[in-house]
């Protein structure tokens, strides 16, 4: 039964500035042509085809890249108590002769995972149809994650005779919750314990590659005063190639992520889905103009995975005063360099050295735009990441907002991606950039914590309550002066058309949302 469950889960040489030949030698990143060229041929032995010796030859580069170019090396490994060169002989031991294409994939993710860095991804392409999937109609949340009184609901589900929203699953295929997720946690990236849970969580539902997905989903949940059982049939996930021909998607302009509204007693919400629309910084604007009279401001990035920087245009909104986002400093090496020369003209350049000088990240003002300056609150959860976690590190270090929720997902990085030489179309990423709060505090693995904790109880899933903002506009309606007669449930009740924090799409499997987010996301990643 264990093997199932893991089966499920497994879804889850340029210079600049005149350096001496010393200093570009300790800093180059060969190709992989001329890594495979100098490297032992380790990868030949008799359990070894022509196929995994190639998949040998790209993880060991998978992994010498990153021994050369990611900047939380050292911190990681203290961290998690990892040591990777083992952890990569050992999983280099696991491709043999007869390794699928999904069993790989799979083991690249477990190597990502280690880090505990959710910046740190295989990242699969546009073609997922090499990828065989098998999901199934049903959808999960965890609630409170890396708390000692989480649990684990049923968001959503398509069968009236199955399970119902809201009730709390005590096993999954015959093992206890906690054992399935921290089985979970090993097969997806995440720079917190909450993040990495429920990103396991959402995945619950989803297998990959061939085994025993021919038998159903068991799920046993709480129901009155025993429990259930209840058997939820396999849905394979069928995913053509890209048409070449098509001509190429349209670039987001952030009209689908981001979303305003007033609501009743003049409080203003925008909810912001992510920092990755060519046309942000005009929404942005456009938002805060028209909300420039209300009484209070709740900004909701709960479901923000991050992005590039455009949310400076909010911060610059609600200061009267120049201010920093957080502090940075990047990491030197030439395979950076041929990705981002900008790194090496910068003041912050310390030759020959692995990082560069810490330095503080502006926010630019316009004097033009006016200033917002009502009571603010910034919902967060896990999810809020990336350039999502240094937007709400920066308005909690400035005070600019009252933070409410849950703690951020813990994650700075400024993430590179590079091609992966043997999977075409593949393509892995390590983060290159440590940052720290302006009063230098930490935010990788760590995120930020809410000036409130609020968290979802399962009753409240069952009875579509959004219990963070009831507690943020409850919080806005004691600072404002709002109608008399005005109750904060009632108007969380009037955004639940666009805030749905629970329901999730059970068209889309969470394995092939993830994989797209990905692909979107990486090249906007705090650019």
């Amino acid at each position: 039964m264990r093997l199932h469950v893991v089966s499920v889960l497994a879804a889850l040489s340029l210079t600049a500035c005149g350096r001496s030949t010393r200093e570009l030698e300790s800093s180059h990143v060969m190709s992989f042509a001329e890594f495979t060229a100098g490297a032992a041929d380790s990868a030949t032995d008799q359990t070894c085809d022509a196929t995994c010796q190639s998949y040998r030859k790209e993880f060991a580069y998978i992994v010498y890249v990153g021994k050369q170019i990611y900047c939380y090396w050292d911190e990681k490994k203290a961290a998690t108590g990892t040591d990777f060169d083992a952890l990569a002989a050992r999983l280099t031991a696991r491709i043999t002769t007869g390794t699928s294409l999904n069993s790989y994939f799979a083991l690249i993710r477990e190597w990502a995972s280690s880090f505990h860095d959710g910046h740190v991804n295989l990242i699969s392409g546009e073609d997922l149809s090499s990828i065989e999937l098998y999901s199934a109609p049903v959808r999960f949340e965890l609630l409170a994650p890396g708390t000692d009184h989480e649990s684990l609901v049923i968001a959503s589900v398509t069968d009236a005779t199955g399970p119902k929203v809201g009730q709390v699953v005590q096993r999954i295929d015959g093992m206890p919750v906690d054992a399935v997720l921290s089985v979970g946690e090993t097969m997806v990236s995440g720079s917190t314990a909450q993040m990495r849970r429920r990103n396991a969580a959402r995945r619950l539902s989803d297998a990959v590659g061939p085994g025993t997905f021919s038998l159903p989903l068991v799920i046993s949940v709480q129901q009155d005063q025993a429990v259930a059982e209840f058997r939820v049939p396999r849905l394979i996930k069928l995913s053509l190639p890209p048409d070449t021909g098509a001509p190429p998607r349209p670039e987001p302009t952030g009209s689908d992520t981001i979303k305003a509204m007033i609501l009743p007693g003049n409080i203003g919400y925008l909810k912001i889905d992510g920092f990755l629309g060519s046309k942000d910084a005009f929404l942005f604007d456009e938002a805060m103009d028209r909300m420039a009279h209300t009484i209070g401001l709740i900004v909701d990035v709960r479901a923000n995975g991050g992005g590039d920087q455009s949310g400076d245009r909010i911060l610059a909104r609600l200061s009267a005063a120049p201010l920093d986002r957080y502090r940075v400093s990047e990491r030197q090496a030439d395979f950076i360099l041929a990705h981002r020369p900008n790194v090496f003209t910068s003041p912050a350049y310390l030759p020959g050295q692995a990082f560069s000088a810490w330095h503080e990240n502006h926010v630019l003002q316009d004097p033009r735009t006016p200033h917002y300056d009502h009571p603010v609150v910034v919902l967060t959860s896990s999810d809020c990441f990336s350039a999502c976690d240094t937007f709400v590190a920066a308005l909690k270090a400035n005070k600019l907002a009252t933070v409410i929720g849950e703690p951020t997902g813990g994650g700075t990085g400024t993430p590179l991606v590079f091609e992966l030489p043997v999977s075409t179309g593949f393509r892995f990423r390590y983060s290159v950039v440590k940052g720290r709060t302006i009063h230098d505090e930490p935010i990788e693995g760590v995120g930020t914590t809410p000036d409130l904790i609020v968290e979802s109880k399962p009753s409240d899933v069952a009875d579509h309550i959004d219990a963070q903002v009831v507690a943020a506009t409850a919080y806005l309606l004691k600072q404002g002066q709002p109608a008399a007669g005005l109750d904060a449930s009632v108007l969380a009740a009037s955004i639940q058309s666009i805030s749905t924090p629970y329901s999730t799409d059970l068209n889309m499997s969470p394995t092939l949302a993830h994989e797209r987010w990905l692909n979107q996301i990486a090249a906007y990643d705090e650019r």
